[in-house]
């Protein structure tokens, strides 16, 4: 709160500063008094000059109060008056300045306040608009974050389902000629049988010995050629019936729900797959132990093993090796998959998991598919991490909870 100054009661000595006293007498010895002394209310001597036993005062008066006193020589008393009026313009023009400054201090602080005020004001104002600014960043990456999740979602959702459906379609139409295929091929096998039984028989009709030393017959090489080539038709025929039956399996486009599984089959599954599917020289050795079945969506279980083998892949060149390793840890299905391949240096692991990210050149991934092996973990609640030294290989570690029954039929 500003006080004002304008009621306020001056001392002759706050109107009459130290520094003016010798002007002050100047003026008065100029006047003709050899003897004066200028005397606050309380008795004080403010200055003074030589010495009298006649002494006359007169009060100095501002505002109709007195303020002051000056006393002079009987003398000088005729010229008292006119000294006293000069001592009351000065104390007048000082209480005038006096007046002014106080009101210019007065006018400076409350524009001072009214200013800080004001500043305060627009500090609040400018908080609450950053804070407000601050929300809305933090709801738009929170939006954006949902956003991307729901287009991952779909874009996987949209992915399986083509797989599923291609993956059925393939297998509606190969089965049918691998059927028919596989027929022909058994029959094939018996009629050869027969006509090795039949040569056989002619043979033993023949004048010469069957034990004596002769060239084959030129239908006995052709039917050892043709018992070769069917059974390795045979053999074609049924590893693409189990390659149709890997990728049915495997899309599970049937089985959208939750499942009970028993997780070391979708390894087994995945590594088929994917075996069947690359031209590297890779050796996948898998460590399993007993472990509990669990309830999980089987299509998407499979499709984050074969990510995670497709990565190790990629991190390697014309061969290499994958570990991987399944068992119980306390409550948990725990599942490792290493590589040898290249790595992953500090500053890129610490944003794989990140949408979009990749380590390969432009063009040779999507970025989704740690992603999307962590959308996967996370909707079974379980946990998945990732630890890589470059030159030395990677590791991804999953942590899957067993449950009893299933939680979504979604």
């Amino acid at each position: 709160m500003i006080t004002t100054d304008f009621e306020r009661d001056y001392t002759l000595k706050e109107l009459i500063p130290s520094n003016r006293y010798s002007r002050i007498a100047n003026a008065l010895s100029q006047f003709g008094f050899d003897y004066f002394e200028i005397i606050d209310l309380d008795q004080s001597i403010l200055f003074s000059q030589g010495k009298s036993s006649n002494i006359e005062s007169l009060p100095l008066i501002l505002e109709l109060e007195a303020i002051g006193h000056f006393q002079y020589d009987q003398e000088n008393k005729s010229i008292a008056q006119a000294a006293s009026n000069m001592l009351i313009e000065i104390l007048q023009a000082n209480w005038r300045y006096h007046m002014a400054s106080s009101l210019h201090v007065q006018v400076s602080q409350e524009d001072y306040h009214a200013l800080k005020l004001k500043n305060e004001q627009l500090e609040d104002s400018e908080q609450r608009y950053k804070n407000l600014a601050d929300q809305l960043e933090q709801r738009v990456k929170k939006q954006v974050k949902v956003i991307e999740a729901s287009q991952r979602k779909l874009y996987e959702a949209e992915k399986m389902a083509s797989i599923g459906q291609l993956a059925a379609g393939i297998a509606h139409e190969i089965n049918n000629p691998i059927g028919f295929i596989s027929s022909n091929l058994n029959t094939a096998s018996e009629y050869i049988e027969e006509l090795a039984l039949s040569i056989n028989d002619l043979l033993h009709k023949e004048v010469k010995p069957v034990t004596e030393s002769r060239e084959k017959l030129p239908e006995e090489e052709l039917l050892d050629d043709f018992q070769e080539l069917v059974g390795e038709s045979i053999n074609g025929a049924k590893r693409i019936a189990r390659i149709v039956s890997d990728l049915k399996a495997y899309s599970n486009v049937e089985l959208a729900q939750e499942q009970l599984v028993n997780l070391t089959e979708n390894i087994e599954l995945a590594k088929r797959i994917f075996l069947s599917s690359t031209d590297k020289s890779i050796n996948i050795n898998i460590r399993q132990y007993p472990i509990e079945p669990t309830y999980c969506k089987p299509s998407h279980i499979n499709q984050l093993l074969l990510n995670l083998l497709n990565n190790a892949s990629d991190a390697m060149g014309s061969e290499g090796e994958i570990s991987i390793l399944c068992q119980m840890k306390n409550n948990d299905i725990f599942v490792e998959v290493t590589d040898n391949g290249c790595g992953i240096n500090e500053e890129d692991v610490k944003h794989v998991f990140e949408p979009f990210f990749t380590t390969k050149d432009v063009g040779s991934g999507t970025g989704l598919g740690l992603t999307v092996c962590q959308d996967i973990i996370r909707a079974h609640d379980g946990s998945i991490s990732l630890s890589s030294k470059i030159g030395l290989g990677t590791s991804v570690k999953i942590l899957l909870p067993i449950k009893n029954t299933p939680t979504s039929n979604e």
